[in-house]
């Protein structure tokens, strides 16, 4: 019993100890991974490491570099975002700079046309004044006359020898001249009192209008300091959005060389699991923009995922003839003469081929003819059953999206699905049913075949498998 307890307590101490060793291991491999990936260390790492190790670590580093490259996309999508605000508030910032630009340009006009009006209404109230003091001293001119006169009796001009009629006369004159002047005085006043109460209205607007142009510069002073600050601001929103790019072009220059070296390892004559063709369409899904659920179904519709790339063989490739993998014979396993949107026969695009990958054409399996399609031709090449004709033209893609530093095969699983992808992108397969629907139908060759509902209704099943490994 004792032996057992002891037994029982020491397996769970080795448990806890390999635990504790592997988190401990794999904390220690995180930290190292910016270190250890170096594209300068993968080079002596790989003649040290056996295969399987080798393949380990470059899809760990694979895996590093595609956080970096989500963590600085994710940096420069923000930085996108920030740099489109404080563009769009300097702008409106420049713009009410403008406006108050304007309005000031305006309130100074209307002060200098009120600092005219306000010098001809001074001169106005200075020439009624001197009016006024003129009609004052008439005025006080024929008050002396009246006064003169008020102190004889009318009668006493009588007897000194003047006419009673001229008497009167002088006097009702010097009477009515006094009213008028008395009139006229009057009016004076009252203009001399509208022109001062002018006088002041236009003091006051004036003096609104300057405190107001002064408030609107003080204002345009302040938008010109934040505009600078947000100049600032949006400057360096710049310079740290080129640092990113910068280390994102170089991260994904170091995916692409760790993709290539995986390619290399890859052997054509494997079979792939759902769970590897997941894998590898989600990574083409990133390259290519292709719904890799889409791509999936296309494959299995294909192929059934690598798993029957053919069931003939060629022959005679003056004649496009061969046959079964059985060995009975088969006429058109492969065009021999170029289509019109070809430039040279499928078999001398499938000879060159199988040539430049040292395959022997003869032993190579491609599909058949279809049997219930008249005058049909086989010859489609791996999982994603390209026609030598068409993987010539994708063959190149494939190559150059990897740098050249790989020989593209229609039957390696990672070269034709990305080759795939790259066809049906241009088939305009942008992700709604509809597109993926018709270029499914460019993809087979027939807009009116039951292929295209084929492949769509697979597509649902290999999008709830995709969410089951994620």
């Amino acid at each position: 019993m004792i032996k057992k307890i002891i037994k029982k307590y020491f397996g769970i101490l080795v448990l806890v100890s390999l635990f504790f060793s592997v988190g401990m291991f794999t904390i220690s491999a995180n930290e190292d991974l910016a270190e250890v990936c170096k594209i300068d260390n993968l080079d002596r790492r790989e003649a040290e490491l056996s295969k399987s190790d080798w393949r380990n670590l470059l899809e760990k580093c694979q895996r590093y570099y595609s956080e970096q490259e989500t963590e600085y996309k994710k940096e420069i999508s923000y930085l996108n975002q920030e740099e489109r605000s404080l563009s769009n508030e300097i702008a409106y910032i420049d713009n009410r700079i403008q406006q108050l630009e304007n309005q000031i340009y305006q309130s100074n006009l209307i002060v200098r046309d009120l600092n005219t009006q306000l010098a001809d209404t001074k001169s106005s109230i200075g020439n009624t004044e001197e009016r006024v003091s003129n009609y004052r001293q008439q005025l006080k001119n024929v008050l002396q006359l009246y006064y003169e006169q008020e102190r004889h009796s009318p009668w006493e001009s009588l007897f000194t020898g003047g006419s009673l009629f001229e008497t009167f006369h002088q006097l009702a004159a010097a009477e009515s001249l006094g009213n008028k002047i008395n009139d006229l005085v009057k009016g004076t006043q009252d203009l001399q009192a509208y022109l001062e109460d002018q006088k002041n209205k236009l003091s006051q607007k004036k003096g609104e209008l300057e405190a107001e142009v002064r408030l609107q510069s003080i204002q345009k002073t302040n938008l010109n300091s934040t505009q600078q600050q947000k100049s600032v601001l949006l400057n360096q929103a710049q310079q740290e959005k080129t640092s990113y790019q910068n280390y994102l072009n170089e991260t994904q220059k170091k995916i692409k060389e760790i993709k290539t070296r995986l390619f290399r390892m890859v052997d054509a004559t494997r079979e792939i699991t759902e769970y590897e063709a997941i894998q590898i369409a989600q990574s083409v899904s990133q390259d290519t923009g292709i719904d890799p659920a889409f791509l999936l179904a296309i494959i299995e519709q294909e192929s059934n995922i690598g798993k029957n790339v053919g069931s003939c063989l060629l022959r005679d490739p003056e004649t496009g003839d061969g046959v079964y993998v059985t060995g009975e014979p088969c006429d058109n396993v492969m065009k021999n003469t170029p289509r019109s949107w070809e430039n040279t026969a499928n078999t001398d695009d499938f000879l060159a081929i199988t040539e430049q990958l040292e395959m022997n054409w003869q032993e190579t399996p491609v599909s058949c003819p279809a049997p219930q399609i008249y005058s049909s031709y086989g010859g489609a090449m791996g999982p994603a059953q390209f026609i030598p004709s068409t993987w010539m033209s994708y063959k190149y893609k494939v190559e150059g999206f990897y740098n050249g530093d790989v020989v593209a095969n229609p039957w390696i699983p990672e070269h034709a699905f990305l080759a795939a992808a790259s066809y049906l992108r241009d088939l305009g397969a942008s992700g709604t049913w509809r597109s993926q629907f018709t270029a499914a139908g460019h993809y087979y060759g027939c807009l009116n075949c039951s292929y295209r509902y084929q492949v769509m209704d697979r597509v649902d099943k290999w999008r709830n498998k995709i969410r089951l490994v994620q």
